[in-house]
């Protein structure tokens, strides 16, 4: 049965199943691999999609540092 999505292309697919790993914790080496990239740089166009990730790494570093003084 056809989804009837004609908008809606392979590369969308797998560009929104990388922007999801990525968003459930999955590392750019790991989703390189998966999406069968020749080398991790192909895949770091996903890597704006951390930020929230690295605020919160940095903000929990933060919070250690502080701790240390």
């Amino acid at each position: 049965m056809k989804a009837r999505m004609e908008h809606v292309n392979f590369h969308d697919l797998r560009h929104s199943c990388a922007s999801i790993m990525l968003g459930l914790g999955g590392d750019l080496y790991t989703i390189s691999k998966i999406l069968g990239h020749s080398n991790v740089q192909t895949t770091q166009r996903y890597a704006h999609l951390q930020v929230d990730a690295q605020r919160a790494a940095l903000d929990k570093l933060s919070v250690l540092v502080q701790n240390k003084k």
